[in-house]
């Protein structure tokens, strides 16, 4: 029989279990989007998916989690760039879950496929990347600046998405359609700009709500469970 004590020997078991869980979270990311993509009707309907910010969000949390793991290989996780970055994929794929369970959800019925990708995108991916944060991430690295940086990508997201509405008609939701009447659209484009500044307001106050958290995750890693997987 293999020697199983001298083939385990001096394996890190924290990155061993981060290894493994960032990567589950990554596929049910990726098999989400591949889903949608595959079942599209058409070549155009498929590229379209990657204007959605549910699509995008997983996207990002992806590559975030991907780069983590490179870095966690390399003994470089404390990367202030990567710290931003996987932070704000928090943040965003956060939004994600919480729009749909709030807003969308009740409306839409999937089945089959597409129930699988709905659950992966909007549930599965959002609670990995906040459990990833909570269990495994180092506590006390946020900054109140990182809210900033964080709002950078929603708001370069409404830009682009309103701008394509406008070039082409086709508006992904609704409170960026300046030119319909609710529940079409905003109504007018006073209307859409409270609606995006509220959501801007939104973002600023959740990302200022996980630095909170973190500050004060960052009080209890003296606890032996931290000492051991750091």
């Amino acid at each position: 029989m293999p020697d199983l004590k001298r083939i385990f020997q001096g394996v890190n078991p924290r990155k061993s279990l981060v290894i493994a869980f960032q990567t589950v979270v990554i596929l049910f990311a990726l098999v989400g989007v591949g889903i949608l993509v595959a079942i599209s009707r058409t070549v155009h309907d498929a590229l379209n998916m990657f204007t959605f910010y549910t699509i995008q969000s997983n996207l990002l949390a992806a590559a975030a989690l991907g780069l983590s793991l490179h870095a966690l290989v390399k003994n470089r996780e404390d990367l202030v760039w990567l710290i931003v970055f996987k932070s704000g994929t928090v943040l965003w794929i956060l939004v994600t879950g919480i729009v749909y369970h709030l807003l969308l959800a009740g409306r839409w019925n999937p089945t089959g496929l597409t129930a699988f990708a709905s659950l992966a995108l909007h549930s599965l991916t959002p609670a990995g990347m906040v459990l990833n944060w909570l269990v495994f991430e180092k506590k006390g690295r946020y900054r109140f600046i990182f809210t900033l940086y964080w709002l950078s990508y929603p708001f370069l997201y409404m830009l682009f998405s309103w701008a394509r509405g406008v070039l082409t008609g086709n508006f992904n939701y609704w409170f960026l359609n300046p030119s319909l009447p609710y529940p079409e659209g905003a109504g007018s484009l006073g209307a859409m700009l409270v609606i995006v500044a509220g959501l801007v307001l939104g973002f600023s106050l959740l990302g200022v709500l996980i630095i909170l958290v973190d500050k004060l995750l960052a009080r209890g890693q003296h606890h032996p469970f931290h000492q051991g997987w750091q």
